[in-house]
Protein backbone atom coordinates (compact mmCIF):
# COMPACT_ATOMS: atom_id res chain seq x y z
CA UNK A 1 0.00 0.00 0.00
CA UNK A 2 3.12 2.56 1.40
CA UNK A 3 4.87 1.86 -2.16
CA UNK A 4 2.12 2.31 -4.57
CA UNK A 5 0.14 5.54 -2.58
CA UNK A 6 3.72 7.63 -3.79
CA UNK A 7 3.16 6.30 -7.41
CA UNK A 8 -0.38 7.33 -7.62
CA UNK A 9 0.58 10.86 -6.29
CA UNK A 10 3.15 10.85 -9.22
CA UNK A 11 0.79 10.36 -11.26
CA UNK A 12 -1.58 12.87 -10.20
CA UNK A 13 0.93 15.13 -10.42
CA UNK A 14 1.71 14.23 -14.13
CA UNK A 15 -1.80 14.16 -14.76
CA UNK A 16 -2.42 17.74 -13.37
CA UNK A 17 0.26 18.77 -15.58
CA UNK A 18 -0.67 17.22 -18.69
CA UNK A 19 -4.13 18.57 -18.41
CA UNK A 20 -3.09 22.21 -17.39
CA UNK A 21 -0.54 22.55 -20.78
CA UNK A 22 -3.90 21.43 -22.66
CA UNK A 23 -5.94 24.01 -21.38
CA UNK A 24 -3.48 26.72 -22.28
CA UNK A 25 -3.09 24.78 -25.82
CA UNK A 26 -6.78 24.63 -26.02
CA UNK A 27 -7.44 28.13 -24.71
CA UNK A 28 -4.70 29.60 -26.72
CA UNK A 29 -6.32 27.82 -29.77
CA UNK A 30 -9.73 29.26 -29.12
CA UNK A 31 -8.42 32.84 -28.70
CA UNK A 32 -6.16 32.72 -31.95
CA UNK A 33 -8.45 30.98 -34.48
CA UNK A 34 -8.01 31.75 -37.79
CA UNK A 35 -10.96 33.12 -39.32
CA UNK A 36 -12.58 36.33 -38.07
CA UNK A 37 -15.54 36.64 -35.52
CA UNK A 38 -18.76 37.14 -37.76
CA UNK A 39 -20.46 39.66 -35.49
CA UNK A 40 -17.90 41.47 -34.72
CA UNK A 41 -16.91 42.18 -38.68
CA UNK A 42 -20.53 42.91 -38.89
CA UNK A 43 -20.85 45.51 -35.94
CA UNK A 44 -17.61 47.38 -37.36
CA UNK A 45 -19.17 47.03 -41.41
CA UNK A 46 -22.44 48.68 -39.85
CA UNK A 47 -20.31 51.43 -37.89
CA UNK A 48 -18.64 52.55 -41.37
CA UNK A 49 -22.07 52.54 -42.97
CA UNK A 50 -22.85 54.80 -40.08
CA UNK A 51 -19.80 56.81 -40.85
CA UNK A 52 -20.75 57.11 -44.55
CA UNK A 53 -23.60 58.36 -43.67
CA UNK A 54 -23.04 60.78 -41.67
CA UNK A 55 -19.71 62.01 -44.37
CA UNK A 56 -22.83 62.39 -46.63
CA UNK A 57 -24.74 64.32 -44.48
CA UNK A 58 -22.03 66.95 -44.28
CA UNK A 59 -21.31 66.94 -48.33
CA UNK A 60 -25.33 67.69 -48.66
CA UNK A 61 -25.16 70.65 -45.99
CA UNK A 62 -21.66 71.55 -48.53
CA UNK A 63 -24.30 71.20 -51.49
CA UNK A 64 -26.78 73.26 -50.48
CA UNK A 65 -24.88 76.26 -49.43
CA UNK A 66 -23.27 75.89 -52.68
CA UNK A 67 -26.41 76.30 -54.38
CA UNK A 68 -27.87 79.10 -52.16
CA UNK A 69 -30.64 76.98 -50.74
CA UNK A 70 -31.85 78.55 -47.50
CA UNK A 71 -29.74 76.12 -44.29
CA UNK A 72 -31.90 73.86 -42.10
CA UNK A 73 -35.31 71.77 -43.38
CA UNK A 74 -33.34 69.94 -46.21
CA UNK A 75 -35.32 66.76 -47.86
CA UNK A 76 -34.00 64.86 -50.37
CA UNK A 77 -36.79 63.11 -52.77
CA UNK A 78 -35.57 60.60 -55.50
CA UNK A 79 -37.99 60.24 -58.87
CA UNK A 80 -37.81 57.93 -62.04
CA UNK A 81 -38.92 59.50 -64.90
CA UNK A 82 -40.44 58.28 -68.03
CA UNK A 83 -37.04 57.31 -69.44
CA UNK A 84 -35.89 55.64 -66.41
CA UNK A 85 -33.63 58.26 -65.63
CA UNK A 86 -33.43 58.46 -61.98
CA UNK A 87 -32.93 62.30 -60.33
CA UNK A 88 -33.12 63.43 -56.90
CA UNK A 89 -34.65 66.87 -55.76
CA UNK A 90 -33.13 68.55 -52.79
CA UNK A 91 -35.31 71.35 -50.99
CA UNK A 92 -34.99 73.76 -48.29
CA UNK A 93 -37.41 74.79 -45.93
CA UNK A 94 -38.70 77.74 -47.72
CA UNK A 95 -39.69 75.90 -50.70
CA UNK A 96 -36.65 76.56 -52.78
CA UNK A 97 -35.09 73.27 -54.30
CA UNK A 98 -32.22 71.87 -56.59
CA UNK A 99 -33.11 69.00 -59.26
CA UNK A 100 -29.71 66.79 -59.58
CA UNK A 101 -29.30 63.52 -61.79
CA UNK A 102 -29.35 60.50 -58.35
CA UNK A 103 -26.20 58.52 -59.45
CA UNK A 104 -23.94 61.66 -59.59
CA UNK A 105 -25.40 62.77 -56.48
CA UNK A 106 -24.47 59.72 -54.51
CA UNK A 107 -21.40 59.32 -56.25
CA UNK A 108 -20.61 63.13 -54.61
CA UNK A 109 -22.11 62.40 -51.34
CA UNK A 110 -20.56 58.98 -50.49
CA UNK A 111 -17.39 58.36 -53.07
CA UNK A 112 -14.52 58.29 -50.83
CA UNK A 113 -12.04 60.74 -50.71
CA UNK A 114 -9.18 58.27 -50.33
CA UNK A 115 -8.02 54.69 -49.59
CA UNK A 116 -10.41 53.98 -46.46
CA UNK A 117 -8.46 52.67 -43.47
CA UNK A 118 -11.14 49.51 -43.18
CA UNK A 119 -11.26 49.12 -47.11
CA UNK A 120 -14.99 48.89 -46.95
CA UNK A 121 -17.21 48.48 -49.79
CA UNK A 122 -20.51 50.73 -50.13
CA UNK A 123 -23.56 50.23 -51.87
CA UNK A 124 -26.51 53.17 -52.43
CA UNK A 125 -30.18 51.90 -53.45
CA UNK A 126 -33.43 53.32 -53.10
CA UNK A 127 -36.48 52.07 -51.27
CA UNK A 128 -37.60 50.22 -54.21
CA UNK A 129 -34.08 48.74 -55.07
CA UNK A 130 -32.50 50.96 -57.52
CA UNK A 131 -28.81 51.18 -57.21
CA UNK A 132 -27.18 54.60 -57.18
CA UNK A 133 -23.99 54.22 -56.35
CA UNK A 134 -21.33 51.04 -55.87
CA UNK A 135 -17.64 51.18 -55.02
CA UNK A 136 -15.81 48.84 -57.68
CA UNK A 137 -14.27 45.69 -56.71
CA UNK A 138 -15.36 42.01 -55.44
CA UNK A 139 -18.08 41.47 -52.89
CA UNK A 140 -16.82 41.23 -49.82
CA UNK A 141 -18.05 38.52 -46.75
CA UNK A 142 -19.51 40.80 -44.10
CA UNK A 143 -22.28 43.23 -44.37
CA UNK A 144 -24.46 45.34 -42.80
CA UNK A 145 -27.26 47.37 -43.95
CA UNK A 146 -28.91 50.97 -42.63
CA UNK A 147 -31.64 53.26 -43.25
CA UNK A 148 -30.63 56.54 -41.93
CA UNK A 149 -32.73 58.49 -40.71
CA UNK A 150 -33.11 62.60 -41.49
CA UNK A 151 -32.39 63.85 -44.93
CA UNK A 152 -31.06 60.61 -46.82
CA UNK A 153 -34.34 58.62 -45.09
CA UNK A 154 -34.91 57.06 -48.90
CA UNK A 155 -31.62 55.19 -49.25
CA UNK A 156 -30.41 52.41 -48.04
CA UNK A 157 -26.61 52.21 -47.41
CA UNK A 158 -24.86 49.12 -47.64
CA UNK A 159 -21.23 48.53 -46.36
CA UNK A 160 -19.17 45.75 -46.49
CA UNK A 161 -16.03 44.67 -45.13
CA UNK A 162 -12.97 41.91 -46.08
CA UNK A 163 -12.23 39.20 -43.90
CA UNK A 164 -8.89 41.10 -42.57
CA UNK A 165 -9.36 44.67 -43.19
CA UNK A 166 -6.57 46.81 -41.69
CA UNK A 167 -6.57 47.21 -38.00
CA UNK A 168 -9.37 44.22 -37.94
CA UNK A 169 -6.72 41.79 -38.54
CA UNK A 170 -6.40 41.73 -34.50
CA UNK A 171 -10.38 41.14 -33.70
CA UNK A 172 -10.18 37.06 -34.13
CA UNK A 173 -12.95 34.79 -33.22
CA UNK A 174 -13.09 33.23 -29.76
CA UNK A 175 -15.03 29.41 -30.08
CA UNK A 176 -16.90 29.40 -27.33
CA UNK A 177 -17.45 25.59 -27.36
CA UNK A 178 -13.29 25.12 -27.68
CA UNK A 179 -13.34 27.84 -24.53
CA UNK A 180 -15.74 26.09 -22.37
CA UNK A 181 -13.68 22.47 -23.26
CA UNK A 182 -10.33 24.65 -21.98
CA UNK A 183 -12.36 25.66 -19.25
CA UNK A 184 -12.72 22.05 -18.06
CA UNK A 185 -9.43 21.00 -18.38
CA UNK A 186 -8.43 23.44 -16.74
CA UNK A 187 -10.57 23.04 -13.60
CA UNK A 188 -9.74 19.25 -14.00
CA UNK A 189 -6.11 20.00 -13.52
CA UNK A 190 -6.55 22.33 -10.32
CA UNK A 191 -8.54 19.38 -9.16
CA UNK A 192 -5.92 16.65 -10.09
CA UNK A 193 -2.97 19.10 -8.56
CA UNK A 194 -5.10 19.79 -5.31
CA UNK A 195 -5.29 16.00 -4.71
CA UNK A 196 -2.16 15.13 -5.52
CA UNK A 197 -0.79 18.15 -3.21
CA UNK A 198 -3.25 16.82 -0.35
CA UNK A 199 -1.77 13.49 -1.41
CA UNK A 200 2.04 14.54 -1.07
CA UNK A 201 1.28 16.23 2.70
CA UNK A 202 -0.63 13.12 3.72
CA UNK A 203 2.30 11.30 2.71
CA UNK A 204 4.76 13.38 3.62
CA UNK A 205 3.49 13.35 7.29
CA UNK A 206 2.74 9.78 7.17
CA UNK A 207 6.27 8.96 6.65
CA UNK A 208 7.53 11.49 9.25
CA UNK A 209 5.51 9.67 11.73
CA UNK A 210 6.88 6.25 10.81
CA UNK A 211 10.28 7.71 10.99
CA UNK A 212 9.13 8.81 14.73
CA UNK A 213 7.30 5.59 15.21
CA UNK A 214 10.46 3.20 14.02
CA UNK A 215 13.03 5.24 16.23
CA UNK A 216 10.79 4.94 18.98
CA UNK A 217 10.20 1.08 18.59
CA UNK A 218 13.91 0.87 18.59
CA UNK A 219 14.18 2.97 21.56
CA UNK A 220 11.83 0.62 23.61
CA UNK A 221 13.26 -2.58 22.20
CA UNK A 222 16.71 -2.13 23.25
CA UNK A 223 16.34 -2.01 27.16
CA UNK A 224 14.30 -5.34 27.24
CA UNK A 225 16.72 -7.14 25.35
CA UNK A 226 19.51 -5.40 27.17
CA UNK A 227 17.78 -6.85 30.77
CA UNK A 228 17.04 -10.15 28.98
CA UNK A 229 20.78 -10.64 27.78
CA UNK A 230 21.82 -9.92 30.81
CA UNK A 231 19.75 -11.76 33.23
CA UNK A 232 20.34 -14.85 30.55
CA UNK A 233 23.95 -14.40 30.63
CA UNK A 234 24.19 -14.43 34.69
CA UNK A 235 21.86 -17.60 34.85
CA UNK A 236 23.77 -19.33 31.90
CA UNK A 237 27.03 -19.42 33.80
CA UNK A 238 25.98 -19.37 37.18
CA UNK A 239 27.44 -16.08 37.98
CA UNK A 240 24.52 -15.74 40.94
CA UNK A 241 24.66 -18.08 43.65
CA UNK A 242 21.90 -17.11 45.72
CA UNK A 243 18.66 -18.97 44.90
CA UNK A 244 16.43 -16.64 45.48
CA UNK A 245 18.54 -14.11 43.49
CA UNK A 246 18.28 -16.15 40.50
CA UNK A 247 14.57 -16.45 40.71
CA UNK A 248 14.71 -12.76 40.45
CA UNK A 249 16.64 -12.83 36.96
CA UNK A 250 14.20 -15.72 36.24
CA UNK A 251 11.14 -13.62 36.96
CA UNK A 252 12.64 -10.29 34.72
CA UNK A 253 13.49 -12.48 31.99
CA UNK A 254 9.71 -13.24 32.14
CA UNK A 255 8.77 -9.85 32.50
CA UNK A 256 10.37 -8.19 29.99
CA UNK A 257 9.66 -10.84 27.62
CA UNK A 258 6.33 -10.35 28.12
CA UNK A 259 6.74 -6.42 27.84
CA UNK A 260 8.57 -7.10 24.40
CA UNK A 261 5.98 -9.29 23.12
CA UNK A 262 3.71 -6.42 23.87
CA UNK A 263 5.47 -3.95 21.67
CA UNK A 264 5.67 -6.91 19.15
CA UNK A 265 1.60 -6.93 19.32
CA UNK A 266 1.86 -2.56 18.98
CA UNK A 267 3.79 -2.91 16.13
CA UNK A 268 1.37 -5.38 14.65
CA UNK A 269 -1.72 -3.76 15.15
CA UNK A 270 -0.08 0.04 13.57
CA UNK A 271 1.02 -2.16 10.19
CA UNK A 272 -2.50 -3.66 9.77
CA UNK A 273 -4.12 -0.44 10.84
CA UNK A 274 -2.08 2.03 9.26
CA UNK A 275 -2.60 4.53 12.55
CA UNK A 276 0.87 5.94 14.17
CA UNK A 277 -0.66 7.73 16.95
CA UNK A 278 -0.72 6.66 20.54
CA UNK A 279 -4.01 6.60 22.50
CA UNK A 280 -3.10 6.67 25.89
CA UNK A 281 -5.54 4.51 28.45
CA UNK A 282 -5.51 6.88 31.72
CA UNK A 283 -5.82 5.65 34.87
CA UNK A 284 -4.82 6.00 38.60
CA UNK A 285 -0.93 4.86 38.95
CA UNK A 286 0.73 4.57 41.95
CA UNK A 287 4.64 6.22 41.48
CA UNK A 288 6.24 3.94 44.55
CA UNK A 289 4.89 0.65 42.46
CA UNK A 290 6.20 2.30 38.95
CA UNK A 291 9.63 3.16 40.81
CA UNK A 292 9.94 -0.27 41.70
CA UNK A 293 9.17 -1.45 38.45
CA UNK A 294 10.87 0.93 36.48
CA UNK A 295 14.29 0.05 38.98
CA UNK A 296 13.65 -4.00 38.29
CA UNK A 297 13.54 -3.73 34.62
CA UNK A 298 16.96 -1.44 34.04
CA UNK A 299 19.20 -1.97 37.65
CA UNK A 300 21.05 -4.94 35.45
CA UNK A 301 21.81 -2.55 32.54
CA UNK A 302 22.87 -0.44 34.95
CA UNK A 303 25.25 -2.34 37.32
CA UNK A 304 26.78 -3.87 33.93
CA UNK A 305 28.01 -0.09 32.65
CA UNK A 306 29.41 0.47 36.08
CA UNK A 307 26.98 2.59 37.41
CA UNK A 308 24.47 2.44 40.70
CA UNK A 309 20.97 3.59 40.70
CA UNK A 310 18.91 4.71 43.31
CA UNK A 311 15.25 5.13 43.66
CA UNK A 312 13.32 6.69 45.88
CA UNK A 313 9.16 7.72 45.90
CA UNK A 314 7.46 9.27 49.36
CA UNK A 315 4.63 6.81 49.40
CA UNK A 316 0.97 7.45 48.82
CA UNK A 317 1.77 9.43 45.77
CA UNK A 318 -0.11 8.89 43.08
CA UNK A 319 -0.66 10.26 39.35
CA UNK A 320 -3.47 9.78 36.54
CA UNK A 321 -1.82 8.79 32.88
CA UNK A 322 -1.16 5.62 31.36
CA UNK A 323 0.83 3.22 32.98
CA UNK A 324 3.09 1.80 30.08
CA UNK A 325 3.83 5.37 28.94
CA UNK A 326 4.68 6.97 31.92
CA UNK A 327 7.50 3.40 32.72
CA UNK A 328 8.92 3.39 29.07
CA UNK A 329 9.76 7.67 29.57
CA UNK A 330 11.85 6.74 32.90
CA UNK A 331 13.30 3.62 31.49
CA UNK A 332 14.14 6.14 28.25
CA UNK A 333 15.15 8.71 30.18
CA UNK A 334 17.49 5.79 32.83
CA UNK A 335 18.90 4.23 29.43
CA UNK A 336 19.86 7.68 28.36
CA UNK A 337 21.99 8.49 31.07
CA UNK A 338 23.63 5.16 31.30
CA UNK A 339 24.40 5.45 27.75
CA UNK A 340 25.89 9.36 28.19
CA UNK A 341 26.89 9.23 31.67
CA UNK A 342 30.37 8.92 33.23
CA UNK A 343 31.20 5.44 34.70
CA UNK A 344 30.98 4.87 38.12
CA UNK A 345 28.05 7.60 38.54
CA UNK A 346 24.89 7.23 40.88
CA UNK A 347 21.29 7.54 38.75
CA UNK A 348 18.77 8.70 41.09
CA UNK A 349 14.85 8.90 40.04
CA UNK A 350 12.60 9.96 42.95
CA UNK A 351 9.26 11.76 43.61
CA UNK A 352 7.58 13.69 46.02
Amino acid sequence: MSSRLPRRVNLLWILGALLGAAAIHGTFRAIHHPVPSGPIMDHFAEATALFSVAVAEGRLQALARESSLPAGGLTLHFVTDSSGGHWATLTAAGGASIRIEAHALATRLFQPESHSEFNSALAITTGPGDTLYRTPGPDQPYHATIHPRGVLAELAVTSALPESPGMLASFRSISRDQLWFSGLLLAAAILAIVIAAVSSRREAMLARARSDFIAGVSHELRMPLAQILLASETLALEREPDAERRLGLATSIVREARRLAGLVDNVLLVARSGAVALRPSLATVSVEELFAEVGDSVQLAVEDAGQRLAVGAAPGIAVRGDRQLLRQALINLIDNARKYGTPGQTIRIGAD
